[in-house]
Order: structure tokens, then sequence, then C-alpha cells
């Protein structure tokens, strides 16, 4: 009988282990928040968010909208301004395909410049009938892989990604 040392057996499981283990990546968006600023209603507004990433193949991007359940909104001189009128049918974001081992170059709101590995678009319609008032949200990028990219064995961590943003629509909020 073949007599199979501690030491060589705990080696190879761990060797096992690690190779189908999983990684993480990060992927983030700029700019890391965006303010619209005051709004017209009736009014289209578009921004470009560009996607970094330190992940180096291809990958989707589906963003979603959420709300800020924050209440720190809520407090302070604007906190009677404060809408909590739901405008998940005001925004309209825009899927895509982030090549992680490209680059491009992006401009910003403010006219900025930035270096990324993707973009997606971000549509706010503002109804003619918006209540007045601040509104606040979340853009939550959702990355996820696509079947190219899932020829590696083991698992992929993405990490939470959201960005933040806010807008007041023109008016008298009672």
């Amino acid at each position: 009988m073949v007599r199979i040392s501690r030491k060589l057996v705990f080696s190879l499981l761990a060797g096992l282990i690690f190779s189908f283990s999983g990684s993480s990546a990060f992927v983030g968006g700029t700019p890391g928040s965006i303010n619209f600023g005051e709004v017209e209603k009736g009014e289209t507004i578009q921004r470009e968010i560009f996607i970094t990433t330190d992940f180096q193949r291809e990958f989707a991007i589906n963003p979603s909208y959420s709300r800020i359940r924050d209440q720190r909104i809520f407090e302070g001189p604007n906190r009677f301004e404060v809408s909590e009128k739901d405008i998940s049918k005001w925004i309209e974001l825009e899927q895509s395909t982030v090549n992680g081992s490209s680059e491009i170059t992006g401009t910003l709101a403010d006219g900025s410049k930035t270096t990324a590995k993707g973009s997606f678009t971000m549509t706010v319609d503002i109804p003619p009938d918006a209540q007045p008032g601040y509104h606040f949200g979340y853009v939550n990028i959702n990355p996820r892989l696509i079947a190219s990219s899932q020829d590696a064995p083991g698992s992929l961590n993405w990490g939470e990604s959201k960005i933040p943003f806010q807008m007041r629509v023109d008016g008298n909020a009672n």
C-alpha cells in the first residue's frame, strides 16, 4: 500500500481549491455623483456615465434606477422641498458592453476629461406635470459577465456600485 504524506495531500487539495476559487473585480462610474440642478417641467436631459474597472475582459452593464432611502436628505433647510414622488418612469438607462482591455476618453458635463473602459447614457424625461421640489435617486451599474468571458473556472464577485443623483424641479413645493 502506498503511503502518502499529509503535507502532499494538503498541498494538492490547497492547489485545487485555489485554482477554482473566485476572484473579485472593481467596477465603478464617473462622475461619482450627478447634480442636474434646477430642471424644467417637460425637459429631457442626458448624461454620459463612464465605466472604470480593473477587470480586463469584456462584460455587460445593465444599469437600473433605485430610490434613495437615506433619511439625511429629509433633514436641513430644504427638507420641506423633498419630493417622495416615484420618478422611475422618468429614468432611462442604456445597456452597454464594456471591453476591459481598451480605453476611451470622455468629456464630463463640467467639461473635464476622463479616461474609462466604456460608457452608457442616462436619459431623464421630466414630465409636464412633474411635482416641484428635490428628487433623488441612484444609478446602479449592475455589471455581469457575458458568455465569451465565462471560460475561466471559479466565480467572480462584483462590488456594488451606485451613483447618486439629484435634481430640483422648478416650482413651489408644498
